[in-house]
């Protein structure tokens, strides 16, 4: 099974994770194609804290997301997160994810990428038998600024980093939060990911 990939959205990808110096997710809606494929639809960030190898979505921004949307609106049932500099892979820690969130759709396509360009992507339904599968991916390469320059202003006004706070009176380390987009600490991170992956005729995949 494939997993198509519009240009604009794989651009968005990886904008969001390379301007975002640690972990990062958000969600996206997928739908199946007349020849058994799967074809991307968007993605989307929402307000997040975020640590070196997780992340929180603010479920009041996605409540709020979801309750917007009409009958007619695709479900969110895609999900994507970065690891930063680390392999693309699926830990212990994304099952248990995945786990949880492909019981509420007939079907979830998630994706994990890293800086380095690198991307692995499943297909997974609970049922009516639990069914996990890994998608080839496909894409057209292409880049267009305004989608670059969008995601980082994004990434900056939504991500928190989560930072250790040490209680020096008990010796624990208690965890806070950074008043800042983490965007400011990100100048200087404009390498383009774009064009390094194969491209693809999108006549007839649908």
């Amino acid at each position: 099974m494939k997993l198509y990939i519009p240009d604009n959205i794989k651009q968005a990808l990886a904008a969001y994770i390379r301007h975002c110096d640690i972990e990062i997710s958000g969600l996206g809606s997928t739908v199946p194609t007349s020849k058994g494929d799967l074809l991307m639809q968007d993605i989307t960030g929402f307000p997040q804290t975020c640590g070196a190898v997780d992340t929180d979505l603010d479920m009041s921004a996605v409540a709020a997301a979801i309750a917007t949307r009409t009958k007619d609106d695709l479900p969110l049932n895609t999900w994507f997160h970065s690891h930063v500099d680390m392999s693309a892979f699926f830990s212990g820690t994304d099952k248990g994810t995945i786990g949880e969130l492909s019981a509420a759709f007939p079907f979830l396509v998630s994706i994990v990428g890293n800086k380095r360009g690198e991307y692995k992507a499943r297909y997974d339904q609970s049922l009516p038998v639990p069914i996990s599968i890994d998608l080839e991916m496909e894409y057209l390469a292409a880049y267009d600024p305004a989608i670059d320059a969008r995601i980082a202003a994004e990434v900056a006004a939504n991500v928190r980093e989560r930072i250790p706070v040490i209680d020096t009176s008990k010796g624990n380390p208690l965890w806070g939060h950074m008043a800042w987009g983490i965007g400011e600490s990100m100048e200087g991170n404009e390498n383009d990911e774009s064009g390094t992956d194969g491209s693809l005729e999108t006549n007839g995949y649908t």
